[in-house]
């Protein structure tokens, strides 16, 4: 069995660029995928800001990997619902960079 959790906060913190520290915990007690997702504060602050057709996808996968870090185990998506949510992600990819 895949471990949802662990793969959120992995995606995470490849995103942030660190360790998250207390924000997991933060991101656990709060409903991120029903709140507007503030890029900034996920973004690794050594890069540049990215542009628009890469920024909806990074606001994209934050909301999934945060949607695996959900306090109760039985809330978090199974691995099945997040390979098919990045795999329309993908085809989605495709289109903006064409």
């Amino acid at each position: 069995m895949c471990d949802v959790y662990s793969s959120g906060v992995l995606a995470l913190e490849i995103i942030k660029g660190k360790h998250l520290g207390e924000y997991i915990t933060v991101l656990a007690n709060s409903s991120t995928m029903d709140h507007h997702v503030q890029l900034s504060d996920f973004l690794d602050e050594r890069l540049p800001y990215p542009e628009d057709r890469v920024n909806e996808l990074l606001v994209f996968i934050i909301k999934i990997a945060s949607s695996c870090l959900v306090e109760t185990q039985k809330s978090r998506p199974t691995m099945q619902f997040i390979s098919h949510k990045l795999s329309s992600m993908d085809a989605y990819a495709h289109l903006l960079f064409m």
